[in-house]
């Protein structure tokens, strides 16, 4: 009879272990936010880390954004897998000099989670590296302006606009690539009008955060008397812009750029 006791406890036990563990509530996900880094004028790089699932599947995660405090799934987002763990997320369609609130969320079937909200501002410009060299553009330091001179200038580099712009800022007739020479943005008056070359590298860095987006861009490298080369964003048959040469006379814009220092 008591081996039958025993065994009747054990089970009842066993009962009560089953019920208690069936009702263990489920919660939301613990997230905590990672800093910002690489903060340009359009984009910057944040993330975060679940550490606790909250008793069911992290069915999404990424960070969220808003100008106001408190950001929420409901504004500006990246999605970023599933899952614990930490993520890595890459923020864009920022706009320049502007002060943004973040924080990382997980979401389960009960609710979202948000991690440590994180305030930051945005550059007063935009930067987009190639290689070693970093080039700076602002929206304020793009002009609008036939080529210049149809006669030969000399301005015949491929990769050294600098060059280009201060042979073409040398001569009396007006030009694209002087009005960049005649800028002063930011504080800054080393503008120039990029040669092609260095144009197309730029855009192959970095398309979405052009200060001009899809316009055709006129470069500082010259043709031929009458022609001059641009980045032509609707070629035919060409899904990627391309340099091609036009003619000196037509409007177009030109996006003036400084070496960063």
């Amino acid at each position: 009879m008591k081996t039958v006791k025993n065994i009747l406890a054990l089970l009842t036990l066993g009962v009560a272990v089953t019920w208690i563990g069936s009702c263990k509530k489920e919660k939301e996900p613990t997230v905590e936010t990672i800093a910002l880094s690489d903060i340009k004028g359009n984009s910057a790089k944040s993330g975060g880390t679940v550490t606790d699932d909250g008793g069911s599947d992290i069915t999404a995660r990424g960070v969220c954004w808003s100008t106001l405090t408190g950001p929420n799934i409901n504004n500006s987002l990246t999605t970023n897998g599933t899952g614990t763990g930490s993520f890595v997320s890459e923020i864009s369609g920022l706009d320049i000099g502007t002060k943004y609130y973040l924080r990382a969320y997980a979401t389960n079937e009960v609710g979202t989670g948000y991690g440590n909200e994180i305030e930051f501002t945005t550059l007063s410009h935009i930067e987009i590296s190639v290689g070693s060299t970093t080039y700076m553009m602002h929206e304020d330091a793009v002009v609008t302006s036939d080529w210049g001179p149809q006669a030969e200038t000399g301005a015949t580099s491929f990769t050294d606009g600098k060059s280009n712009t201060d042979k073409l800022a040398g001569l009396s007739a007006p030009s694209a690539a002087k009005k960049c020479s005649e800028l002063t943005t930011l504080g800054f008056t080393d503008w120039y009008l990029p040669g092609i070359t260095e144009i197309e590298e730029i855009y192959a860095a970095d398309s979405l955060n052009l200060p001009t987006g899809r316009a055709d861009l006129w470069s500082s490298t010259e043709g031929s008397d009458q022609s001059a080369y641009y980045l032509e964003f609707d070629y035919p048959w060409s899904f990627v812009p391309i340099g091609i040469e036009g003619a000196k006379e037509d409007s177009m814009k030109g996006m003036c750029v400084r070496i960063k220092d």
